[in-house]
């Protein structure tokens, strides 16, 4: 991802930065496996205007990133895309903000990350890997 960036005004980061979540009230943090931010608003280690997060599944975070976390990361404002990619089988769920609400779709072929004008095809993020 970080390669794909490199001639624009955003940036990527690792999952060394948490994301801050406000969900009745109240702050929760998350570490995304990785994120895109444009406008970043940094407070210490922690960002609050991602425009992408991608998480890749793995059995022990699965039902945690599949439901609290997509749900409460379609909190935030600035997000337009929240990319979850499986370790275990080939294969990627998009959630994807819309005028109409977030949408989700089962890629098969590709993904169309608008807020980072990529287009990455599922060969692309499978490559090297033995899936």
């Amino acid at each position: 991802m970080i390669g794909l960036l490199s001639d624009s005004t955003c940036w990527s980061y690792v999952s060394d930065l948490k994301v801050r979540v406000i969900r009745d009230g109240s702050r929760r943090y998350y570490l995304p496996d990785t994120g895109v931010v444009y406008d970043s608003q940094m407070v210490g280690t922690v960002e609050t205007q991602p425009c992408l997060i991608v998480e890749i599944l793995s059995a022990s975070t699965r039902s945690l990133d599949l439901a609290v976390k997509a749900s409460d990361c379609q909190r935030i404002d600035s997000l337009q895309g929240y990319l979850i990619v499986d370790s275990e089988a080939r294969g990627m769920i998009f959630h994807r903000r819309t005028l109409d609400g977030w949408q989700f779709e089962t890629m098969e072929e590709s993904v169309e990350l608008t807020c980072v004008g990529v287009s990455l095809s599922v060969a692309e993020i499978y490559r090297n890997v033995g899936l």
